[in-house]
């Protein structure tokens, strides 16, 4: 292992502009193997750093900010799964379906008789016994009310409507998220694995990319001054392998894990918090692979101060860029990795809040 440095200005703290590049290990070789010039993946790390300030103030101090860590290990268990599902040609896992094919069919059945009968209603006039055979619990001379008719100026003569029954809605959304929709996806995907079945088998090159972008304020200070970051974080994962998988893998039959996940109840929310799913689906895959593989986290980070706050830095200001990178080889068998917690506004996002909602909803309503 070599190390590099460079850097240019008299003094970090002192000067209006500042760069440092340090980097470990080689990068940008090629080799020959078995006749074929190829790259040559090596273990490689770089640190760049950057920044600018307003011409002498705050000269001899410095406002500290903390730094974005490199991608946690949920971005790589992520980025694994991907790598997964692109090796397979689908996501397709007939175990999987095969053992959610009862909640399937029922589903279907009852939503199939439940239209059957609202048509039938609908037929004889009784539009309330039709909306709510649906789900709801409008009273469908509810909706017609504001129409006028000729003789009716007054709009049509009407009980008193039925209020909207939450349980139902909360019921419909579930079903929709969890029903209905990955329904959908296995039929799509199943058509992508008998594709990928029947296609050619090639040397797979694979490179998937996970990817994530945040910000907020970086001070070590916030009550005395603030500095606002943008970060990005970035997983690159490059595979190489020689080998023909089988259709029983392809299709996840030899993956206890993922089914016993699938129907434990409520195991969905825990994968909003910690992708446990995806790692049980990288495990029947990623530690059997034998070709090559090489991992890059990267992590970027953009701050502003402008030092309004304090008199020490009153009128200065500055930019600094800095930009994380670490490279690592495996040849061989690798290892899937478990992952992290996620952090909250990655777990908690608009739809999982929603569906959380729904959720609470339901379990209120019993």
């Amino acid at each position: 292992m070599t190390t590099k440095s460079y850097s240019a200005g008299s003094n970090a703290w002192d000067s209006t502009f500042y760069e440092e590049h340090t980097s470990t290990g080689t990068d940008g070789k090629y080799e020959l193997v078995d006749g074929i010039l190829r790259e040559k993946w090596n273990d490689y790390d770089r640190n760049d750093y950057r920044y600018t300030r307003t011409k002498g103030a705050g000269r001899g101090t410095y406002p500290s900010s903390t730094q974005y860590p490199l991608p946690p290990d949920y971005m790589i268990t992520e980025a694994q799964n991907k790598l997964v599902d692109k090796l397979r040609g689908h996501q397709f896992n007939l175990a999987v379906f095969a053992a959610e094919a009862g909640m399937t069919t029922r589903m279907i059945i009852d939503n199939l008789g439940a239209l059957s009968n609202a048509v039938r209603d609908v037929r004889h006039g009784k539009f309330s016994d039709a909306l709510r055979r649906l789900g709801t619990q409008f009273n469908a001379n509810q909706i017609l009310f504001h129409f006028k008719r000729p003789g009716r100026p007054n709009g049509l003569k009407t009980k008193v409507p039925r209020n909207l029954s939450l349980k139902d809605v909360s019921g419909r959304w579930l079903e929709l998220q969890y029903g209905w929709l990955p329904l959908l996806q296995d039929v799509e995907e199943a058509s992508r694995a008998y594709s990928a079945l029947m296609g050619p088998h090639r040397i797979y090159k694979v490179k998937v990319v996970r990817k994530v972008k945040g910000g907020g304020n970086t001070s070590v200070s916030p009550t005395i001054y603030s500095i606002n970051s943008d970060f990005t974080q970035k997983v690159y994962l490059r595979y190489e392998m020689k080998e023909v998988l089988s259709i029983q893998r392809s299709l996840g039959l030899d993956d206890p894990l993922s089914v016993v996940w699938e129907i434990i109840p409520y195991s969905f929310v825990i994968d909003w918090f910690i992708p446990l799913g995806a790692y049980f689906d990288n495990l029947s895959m990623i530690p059997k692979l034998t070709g090559r593989s090489i991992l890059t986290r990267i992590v970027k980070q953009d701050s502003y101060f402008s030092g309004t706050e304090n008199p020490s830095w009153f009128g200065a200001s500055y930019n600094m860029t800095k930009h994380t990178m670490e490279r690592r080889v495996t040849v061989g068998q690798m290892q899937a990795v478990l992952p992290s917690f996620k952090p909250l506004p990655a777990a908690l996002s608009s739809k999982h809040i929603w569906n959380a909602i729904a959720l609470a909803h339901q379990r209120i309503a019993r």
